[in-house]
């Protein structure tokens, strides 16, 4: 039997493919999260705040921010430069708007 001999020379080496960056997908573009239906996260920013508390634009929900009967005001995290305003924050200020007490449950009046 013959020995096989490879060429090597001829063979290209293969080039290492740079390992993504934390938050960025393999073609090198951010991808979008986006909560699963239903579901509402524990922090949110203004557009995503104001869609949870139901108003009709982000605009609207700015004017009730801070004000008496309205929604608290966003707060910016140490570190952070964006403002984010937490569900129970406004779970609470939705809770008051309508008078429901703290150890009444929620959908008891439907």
């Amino acid at each position: 039997m013959a020995d096989v001999v490879h060429d090597t020379a001829s063979t290209p080496t293969p080039t290492p493919t740079p390992t993504p960056q934390r938050g960025a997908s393999r073609t090198g573009r951010t991808r979008q999260v986006t909560p699963p239906p239903g579901c509402w996260p524990f922090q949110m920013q203004e557009d995503l705040a104001a869609a949870f508390a139901g108003e009709k634009t982000v605009e609207h929900f700015r004017k009730r921010c801070g004000k008496p009967g309205g929604y608290p005001k966003g707060r910016i995290p140490v570190g952070e430069t964006r403002k984010y305003w937490l569900r129970a924050h406004l779970e609470a200020a939705i809770e008051a708007r309508f008078g429901l007490a703290d150890d009444e449950p929620v959908g008891g009046y439907f």
